[in-house]
Order: structure tokens, then sequence, then C-alpha cells
């Protein structure tokens, strides 16, 4: 699914056969977040797209690819030959017939697009092992380009990016953990991924603090105090966890 107009994309929830519209990554922001040693046998990764990312995590853990599970709506030519066992569905169906364990579960980009997030990560913690560990990210709603849209009014959605068409759930970090949290984690660590587009600025403001302890910010009709323990809040694109089963 190739998507050129702005509503040009299939109902919520119905799998498709075609190339992702979204670049996977090699998501080593997240990897930096697990535990020290940690091990891993099984891997599932939910919304895998063409299996890049998965691949990774195997190639760097050392696990079989045939121990690796990954699921998504969109079934990309790329997955037939990628030696992972691919589930073309919805994370609703997988998460409520699967029975396996897993020690690693990836959860990149995705809770923004799902309309019940307290139900899928329910869900999660009945397939997750005692030893094992959960990564997220999610966009960051308190970045600046947010909340200046906000301020201006022009929230505009876009094909991909922090405004993304198919983005029904929106996070800060306080309400990322507060979700982990009832479904029945807990966060162990936490990170944010650089907005590149916001470098400059991010730039800019750490030269300021680095001669007082708060600096003024104007942005989109808004005004900010930022201080160094705020700059990565204000300049992250997207929120990051690491999360083991609550005791």
């Amino acid at each position: 699914m190739n998507a050129t107009l702005l509503g040009d994309f299939d109902s919520y929830g119905k799998p498709y056969h075609a190339e992702s519209r979204y670049t996977v990554k090699k998501r080593e922001d997240l990897r930096a977040l697990l535990p020290a040693r940690f091990s891993a046998e099984r891997i599932l990764e939910v919304g895998c797209a063409d299996g890049t990312n998965l691949l990774y995590f195997c190639e760097e853990l050392g696990v079989a690819k045939d121990l690796a599970v990954g699921v998504d709506l969109c079934k990309s030519p790329a997955v037939v030959d990628a030696q992972f066992k691919f589930h073309h569905q919805s994370a609703e169906e997988f998460i409520a017939e699967a029975n396996d364990q897993f020690d690693l579960i990836l959860l990149s980009d995705v809770l923004e697009h799902i309309y019940n997030p307290w139900v899928l990560l329910s869900g999660i913690k009945r397939l997750l092992s005692q030893r094992g560990c959960l990564l997220v990210s999610v966009p960051n709603f308190q970045n600046v380009r947010y909340m200046g849209s906000l301020a201006t009014g022009d929230f505009l959605y876009a094909q991909t990016g922090l405004f993304d068409q198919t983005h029904i759930r929106f996070f800060t970090r306080k309400s990322l953990n507060a979700v982990l949290a009832q479904a029945g984690f807990s966060v162990i660590r936490t990170g944010y991924r650089p907005d590149r587009s916001l470098d400059q600025m991010r730039q800019s403001v750490l030269d300021a603090l680095s001669e007082k302890p708060r600096v003024e910010l104007v942005f989109s009709d808004l005004k900010f105090s930022a201080s160094r323990e705020s700059v990565d809040q204000m300049f992250g694109q997207q929120l990051l966890a690491a999360a083991t089963l609550a005791e």
C-alpha cells in the first residue's frame, strides 16, 4: 500500500499485501535499554513490517531466526524468504490466539496505532516469560512540534511521521508509564529518540543552558522554559521504555 492522498488507507485492522509504507530501522536505541547481560531464546515483534528490526535483534542476541516471530497487517514481499515465523494478521488477533512464551517482545511504533492498547498490553503480559523484557517506542506528544501545532491549530495529519494519519492514541512519558503499569508491567528504563529535524534548535538551547540553569524558548506562539532535565522531553521524537513483569 503506497498512499498518495490523506485518507487513502484500509480500514482499521484489515490485512493487506504490499510493501510496507514505513521505513524500518534497526532500533539500536531500544536495544540499549535492555538490562546488562540480557539473553533471549525467543523473540516476538508486533508490527515487524519487512523484519529488518526483528532480524537485527536476532543477530545481536544470538537468537535463531526460526525462533523469532513477526506479526504485521502488511505482508511485504521481503518476509517470504526472511526465515522467521511471520503471522499476517492484526496485533489483536495474534495476541488473542497465541500461547507461546517469549523472552523479548518488541512494540516499535505500534501502540499509537492500536484502538485499545490497554487490552493489547494485558494480552502481551501473558506471552512474556518471567525473565523477559518488553521494549516499546511511541511518538512523544510533548515534542515542541506537537505542542506548537496545538497552539496554532495547525495539527494537520500527514502520511507518516509525528502526524501520521493512522495514529489514534497519543502518549506522554507519564501516560505511557501509566498504561504499562495498568497492564501489569514495571518500567525499568526509559529514553528518548531525538527529533533530527530539531537538532539545531536543541543545540542552541543546550549552549544557552551551559551558562544558566533555565532558558526561555519561543516556538509557534508558545513560550517554553527549558532546563537540562527537560531538553530530551522537548526535542525527543519518540518515547522509549523497557519493562518487565511487575512483581
